[in-house]
C-alpha cells in the first residue's frame, strides 16, 4: 500500500495467516505493516468499496490500526480490527480477506499513523501531472503551511498506492531552495513527477493545526505522539538488547 514500504509477501489467503500471528513473527526491532484487504461486495451493497486494515507492528507487538477505503482513512483499535478479520475469515458469504506484509522504517510508520489520526485540510481529485498546477494553486489558497502531503490512487482495488511526503522537504529537495507555497509555478514543477500515474486524490494534513485541535475533536488527545514515541522506544530497546553478563558463580 505505501509506496515506500518493502513488500515481503502479498495477497496470502486469510486461511493461512492472521495479523496478530504475523506481527508476532517479526524480528525484534522491526517495524512492519500487515495489510488485510476486504474485497468490495456486490455493486450497491457496499458503498464504501474495498476496505484495507493496516496493522502497524513494532517489535512483534500491534501498535495501531488504520482503516482505509478509497475515500477515507481513520483509526480503529486492534481488537476491533482483529474481530472483523476473524468474522470475515469464518464467514461463508463473499470473498475471503487476504493479507500482505510490508517492512518499513519508523519515519514511514509515523507518517502513516498521522494520515489516520489527522484530519485533512485540503482534498483534491487529481489525474496525473496535468493536475499539478491545480494542486499548487489550492495549496496556496488553503492556509495550510506545515504538513504531510498524501497522493493516493485506489483505482486498482487489489493494489492501491499511497505516497506520504513531507511538503517542506519535497519542495526543498525539488528546487534546492526554500519555496513559498505562493510560488505556484515552482510548487507545480516539484509536484508533477510525484503525480505521474496517479488517478486519485491529493490530501494535505497540516501538522500544527491538527496537533492544536486533536483534544477538542476527541474530547482527549488521541495519543499519536505518545504512540510514535513508544514505537521508537520499543524499537531502540530491541536494538540495544545485549546478553546479560555471566554470573560470578553458578547457582546451586
Amino acid at each position: 500500500m505505501l509506496t515506500t514500504a518493502r513488500p515481503l509477501f502479498l495477497d496470502v489467503p486469510a486461511t493461512y495467516a492472521d495479523p496478530a500471528g504475523l506481527a508476532d513473527q517479526q524480528a525484534e526491532g522491526a517495524v512492519s505493516l500487515v495489510v488485510v484487504r476486504y474485497p468490495a461486495g456486490p455493486a450497491g451493497a457496499d458503498p464504501a468499496g474495498p476496505t484495507y486494515d493496516a496493522f502497524a507492528a513494532v517489535s512483534g507487538g500491534l501498535l495501531a490500526v488504520a482503516r482505509s477505503t478509497p475515500d477515507y482513512r481513520f483509526p480503529v483499535t486492534p481488537a476491533t480490527a482483529l474481530a472483523r478479520f476473524h468474522d470475515a475469515r469464518e464467514s461463508d458469504h463473499g470473498d475471503p480477506p487476504t493479507l500482505s506484509l510490508y517492512a518499513l522504517d519508523e519515519a514511514d510508520c509515523a507518517r502513516f499513523l498521522e494520515s489516520a489520526y489527522f484530519a485533512e485540510c485540503l482534498k483534491l481529485h487529481v489525474d496525473g501531472p496535468a493536475s499539478a498546477p491545480l494542486v499548487a494553486e489550492q495549496l496556496a489558497r488553503s492556509g495550510c503551511r506545515v504538513g504531510l502531503l498524501e497522493l493516493n490512487d485506489f483505482s486498482e482495488g487489489a493494489a492501491p498506492r499511497v505516497a506520504l511526503l513531507d511538503l517542506d522537504q519535497l519542495l526543498g529537495d525539488a528546487t534546492g531552495d526554500d519555496v513559498e507555497l505562493g510560488d505556484t509555478d515552482a510548487v507545480a514543477l516539484a509536484l508533477a513527477p510525484h503525480l505521474d500515474g496517479v488517478a486519485g486524490r491529493a490530501l494535505l494534513y497540516d501538522r500544527d493545526k491538527n496537533r492544536a485541535t486533536l483534544p477538542d475533536r476527541a474530547g482527549h488527545g488521541f495519543g499519536l505522539e505518545a504512540a510514535v514515541a513508544q514505537a521508537d522506544r520499543l524499537a531502540a530497546a530491541r536494538r540495544d538488547v545485549r546478553p546479560a553478563p555471566p554470573p560470578d558463580e553458578e547457582p546451586p
